[in-house]
């Protein structure tokens, strides 16, 4: 009790000095009861009412809004916990999907020492996934020892900690935009009552400098995607150390005008995804992450939680009204 108190007073002055430096920028007066309005009749939090501008929105948009309790709502209404082990155990995910995976991977806990040797000589450029991490964390590349004693420590650590190797994905080259990264399509799908899939919108998130993720959570920049062309129709919004937003036409560190941009292999992905999303109708809202290479597309995970952020704070908004009546 006494460490939630903790957290929900950290929480407040987080709020109230986020508060303070928008309306510093901003003007005006009255931001806090604004604000205390927007979260009692809308669930908005305050990150959704100042980077996702939903202080800015009319009565009828907030009221469409997809803000957190909402979410939670579409959580509840298609994705029973008892499944999301499809898309939290990577292994099972790549088994599931496997005619969407050609990348090779190895589950170090199921392979004996010389079936582990024979497959990181055979494929030297790997990554190290932990079986059930999410948004990109403990993911880095694997470096292969130098002698027998360090190989074998090395095993025994993977197996223990219970880590896949997979093969690093060799993106289409326009892809790249000078990070070390495999930059990413985050696509979402609804299935309906009826039992349809909804491809509702795609997000292009591109890494930054020497990361080895495109998170938007580990400084990432996510970009608005015509879900009809496969071009960039917004700057991008990236999540600054202090957890703040900014925004960009040209991705950083590159001179690359990311708006009009064209993501290549479109209509694979649109394709493939909704198919990857008929083949677990057990889970009926997913973010799938999709890696684009030269001849087509690589499925790298799906997100039974997927952010709503990238939902509502990019391109277009109002998704609670559209989602809901599908679920």
């Amino acid at each position: 009790m006494f460490s939630s108190l903790i957290f929900k007073v950290k929480h407040l002055k987080s709020t109230h000095q986020q508060l303070r430096d928008f309306q510093r920028v901003n003007g005006g007066s009255m931001w806090w009861w604004r604000f205390a309005k927007a979260y009692l009749i809308h669930g908005c939090y305050i990150n959704q009412y100042i980077y996702g501008e939903f202080f800015r929105l009319t009565p009828a948009e907030r009221k469409a809004s997809l803000t957190y309790p909402r979410f939670e709502k579409v959580l509840f209404a298609c994705n029973p916990r008892e499944h999301w082990h499809y898309l939290q155990n990577k292994k099972e995910f790549n088994t599931h999907f496997a005619p969407f995976v050609n990348r090779h991977w190895l589950y170090v806990p199921e392979a004996d020492y010389d079936t582990f040797v024979q497959f990181v000589q055979a494929n030297t450029d790997l990554l190290v996934k932990p079986y059930r991490m999410f948004m990109g964390k403990g993911i880095h590349r694997f470096i292969i020892p130098k002698d027998p004693t360090g190989m074998h420590e090395v095993y025994e650590t993977l197996r223990k900690n219970e880590c896949l190797l997979e093969e690093r994905i060799h993106q289409h080259p326009v892809l790249t935009l000078g990070a070390q990264s495999v930059n990413t399509v985050r696509a979402y799908t609804v299935i309906d009552k009826d039992g349809t899939v909804h491809l509702l919108k795609t997000v292009f998130r591109g890494g930054v400098g020497d990361s080895v993720v495109d998170n938007f959570h580990a400084g990432g920049c996510i970009y608005a995607v015509d879900l009809d062309t496969g071009v960039i129709v917004t700057p991008g919004m990236q999540r600054t150390a202090d957890g703040k937003r900014t925004w960009h036409k040209i991705h950083p560190g590159t001179d690359t005008m990311m708006i009009g941009f064209k993501i290549p292999n479109w209509e694979i992905l649109k394709t493939q995804i909704v198919e990857a999303a008929r083949s677990l109708p057990q889970c009926r809202y997913v973010g799938w992450d999709i890696a684009i290479t030269q001849d087509g597309i690589e499925l790298i995970e799906g997100n039974e939680e997927a952010d709503y952020e990238l939902l509502e704070f990019v391109g277009e908004k109002g998704w609670w009204s559209k989602i809901k009546k599908m679920i």
